[in-house]
């Protein structure tokens, strides 16, 4: 009996102790939701009045400027560049530019830029020789530089040289198509300052250029050698492209 005295002493005590302001702050909470809706209610006429004013704006805008357009006299005519044809456009794909350098001029100005970096640097100077200044052509060169990138502990780069080199010979299109990706990327990548960048450091064009060969390879019926080349690519250049 005393120990239900106390509990019920305690419950007494704590419901007297208990505060108040929840009892009047829910009345006051109402009044506030009461009077932003009735703020909301007020404004939504002003707001929607000056939506459709505004749209009505616009529409006479859009008139105004149809109506000056059909009263012209200004034909628009289309940017023409001399010796491009009128309807060609860069994304429908590469075409020669009159700006463009031929074969021999690009490997021109390969080697100038290699030796003026090999000057600067001349810690690149034994790389930009081995890779570049040593060869006599430009496909030699990218020969050299992707049987290198390609070359592993078990597939040589001098075996990869002579494997290029046959696909030089057989496809000369391959190497038109590597100059082409060189101007391309010339023209319109803003990080590629030189030709050497493109050739020597950008590994997006460096594995364009293997899958060509690769894809060359499949269609001569070396479809071991080109999948095995497409293995290594995609070590090399994380590109993956089935050679076919």
């Amino acid at each position: 009996m005393q120990l239900a005295h106390q509990r019920s002493g305690v419950c007494q005590v704590n419901a007297r102790s208990r505060p108040h302001w929840s009892r009047t702050a829910a009345p006051q909470r109402s009044a506030a939701g009461a009077a932003r809706l009735t703020v909301a209610n007020t404004a939504a006429p002003e707001i929607s009045a000056q939506l459709s004013s505004s749209t009505a704006d616009l529409d006479e805008v859009r008139q105004s400027l149809a109506a000056r357009l059909a009263s012209s006299d200004v034909v628009m005519q289309p940017l023409s560049v001399p010796g491009v044809p009128d309807d060609y456009h860069p994304s429908q794909g590469w075409r020669p530019l009159p700006h463009h350098l031929g074969k021999q001029d690009i490997w021109h100005r390969i080697r100038q830029e290699a030796k003026a970096d090999a000057d600067a640097e001349p810690t690149l100077a034994s790389f930009l020789y081995s890779s570049i200044l040593g060869h006599s052509s430009f496909e030699k060169s990218v020969n050299f530089i992707l049987a290198n990138k390609l070359a592993s502990p078990t597939l040589y780069s001098t075996q990869l040289v002579k494997i290029i080199e046959d696909c030089f010979t057989e496809e000369p299109s391959i190497v038109d198509a590597a100059l082409a990706d060189m101007q391309a990327c010339f023209d319109r990548d803003p990080a590629c300052d030189k030709y050497t960048q493109c050739m020597l450091y950008f590994k997006g064009f460096q594995a364009i250029q293997c899958h060509r060969i690769a894809h060359h390879l499949w269609g001569k019926g070396r479809k071991m050698l080109a999948v095995a080349l497409q293995s290594r690519i995609s070590e090399a250049f994380h590109v993956d492209i089935h050679p076919a």
